[in-house]
């Protein structure tokens, strides 16, 4: 089974940012589309990536 949420540490390595900042990415996501997890998909969205984007970064980071 393939993981689909995405972790805040993935977050940061895929914008640039801090790890603490991937968390607070993380966090105003869930509060403002009231979701308990965000996965790949719905961090793609609303970050303007597709998500094979988002999945080869991931990826090439080697990050997970």
């Amino acid at each position: 089974m393939q993981k689909i949420i995405i972790t805040p540490n993935e977050v940061a390595a895929l914008l640039g940012y801090s790890e603490s900042y991937g968390r607070k990415i993380i966090r105003d996501l869930k509060k403002k589309l009231g979701k308990k997890h965000i996965t790949y998909k719905t961090f793609a969205d609303d970050y303007g990536f597709t998500i094979e984007e988002v999945m080869n970064g991931v990826k090439e980071k080697k990050i997970a």
